[in-house]
Formats: structure tokens, sequence, C-alpha cells
């Protein structure tokens, strides 16, 4: 977007031989637009502005410096660099409906660093279903989760997939929400998630998120107990809906 203004004002976003050119390095956070400018003379300022507009006219004010200066320049371009910031750091809190229909509520966590034009991190997630349940279950999951950012006005719109491993635990009690029943199954294997999330800037880099993902579970075996309740398939995946936030990066 930034690109494309400074092309319409007449400005190279590539230098050519012989011309003065500026780096500027734009790094786009939750409703603002961050810019990190360095001219010829190796002098560096940094700035936020909240549109490309205002932006593409900081960097021509810096620009016509370094047309002025000499030796006198033939051209002059701006070398963009799309980037965002490095890292970032995000909470949701999830509520899920397994392929055997039961219904969870638990929490993810997620720390990623740019990479290119992705970010890559490990993803924590763990959850527990329906109290009220004779057969107590929880998931622990550990993934690494990669996400590509997608500027879509205010919103960024972030596809990701993770890769990785889980555990399921159960205990079967005579009760309904009784937590000192016996063991009764322990499940681990391959977690495999797709996702997407949407974040709304609410302050500088701090956004609120919705997210939906689906998580394979593959390989789930039966529970040991010989009871009715126990006795049913791990579930080998889940529908997930979440609201949290995000600090940073995706």
């Amino acid at each position: 977007m930034v690109s494309r203004r400074l092309t319409q004002h007449g400005v190279a976003t590539a230098p050519g031989d012989g011309c003065a050119a500026i780096r500027v390095q734009v790094a786009r956070g939750a409703g603002v637009i961050l810019l990190d400018i360095e001219d010829p003379y190796g002098r560096r300022s940094r700035r936020q502005v909240s549109n490309a507009e205002a932006a593409s006219t900081i960097i021509e004010t810096w620009l016509r410096p370094a047309l002025d200066a000499p030796p006198p320049p033939v051209e002059a371009a701006v070398a963009v660099a799309p980037v965002g910031p490095a890292i970032g750091v995000g909470m949701v809190a999830e509520s899920a409906v397994a392929s055997d229909r039961s219904r969870w509520l638990g929490a993810s966590a997620v720390i990623g660093a740019r990479l290119g034009r992705i970010y890559l991190g490990p993803l924590g997630r763990f959850a527990a279903n329906d109290p009220s349940a004779q057969t107590t279950r929880r998931t622990y999951d550990v993934l690494l989760a990669a996400a590509r950012p997608v500027p879509l006005g205010r919103v960024l719109l972030t596809p990701g997939v993770g890769l990785g491993f889980g555990w399921l635990t159960e205990i079967h009690s005579n009760q309904p929400g009784d937590q000192q029943g016996n063991p009764s199954g322990n499940h681990k294997g391959f977690r495999g998630e797709a996702s997407v999330a949407a974040a709304l800037p609410l302050w500088r880099l701090l956004a609120l998120t919705v997210s939906f993902a689906g998580t394979w579970a593959p390989g789930s075996r039966a529970a040991t107990s010989e009871e009715d309740d126990a006795s049913r398939p791990a579930p080998w995946g889940y529908l997930r809906g979440g609201l949290g936030l995000r600090w940073g990066a995706p």
C-alpha cells in the first residue's frame, strides 16, 4: 500500500545506478504503520502513523534532503522493505466440539517470531471436557505453528497451520464431576491443525483476536476401562472457536 502511493507520487521504490536512496522499513501493527527510515548519511528515524497516506508523506519529506545533498543525484528512490513486528505473544480462551460430540473448554498461548513473511513459534494448549460427565478428559497439546498475516483494512487476517504432539488423559468416576476417580486411559500422538484468526486493533500493537481452528488427532485408541462411558474411543478431531488478545506479531 505504501509502495503504491509512493509510485503514484512519482517516487521510485527500487534504487537505480547513481541515485540517492533512503531506506525505509514498513511494519504494519494493529491499526498502525511503523516506519524505520535511514538516509544516505546514516541518520535514522522511527515514526508511527495511522495510514499509508501519512506514511508516504513522511517518507517524501525525508527524500527531499537526499535530493538536495551533494553529489547531485540522477534520480531519487526509496527502497521499501515491508516487514512486521519481530515477535508477538497471544493468549486465547477456547471452546471446542470434538468428533464424538463432546464439548470442551480450554485455553492456548502462542509465541511467534518473524521469519521472512511468516511467523513461526510454539503453541501450547490445555482443554477439558464437560465436568458433569462421568469420565473426565483433559488434553495437552504442543505444536510448532506457522502463520502468514494478510492485512484487510484495519483487520489483520492470519491463516496458519501447526504440527506437533498431544496427550489425552481420562479419569473415570462413579459420580459425575468427581475428580478423584480411577485413571482409565492415556492417549498420545500426532496433532495437526489448520486455523484462521482475525485481529482487530485496540491500542498500538495490542489487538483483540477471534479465531477458528480444526485439529486432527489421529491414532486414538479405546480407553482401557470396562465401564461403558470410559470405553468410547478418544476423539480424533476438534473444531475450536476462540476469543483472545495479541501483542505484536500474529
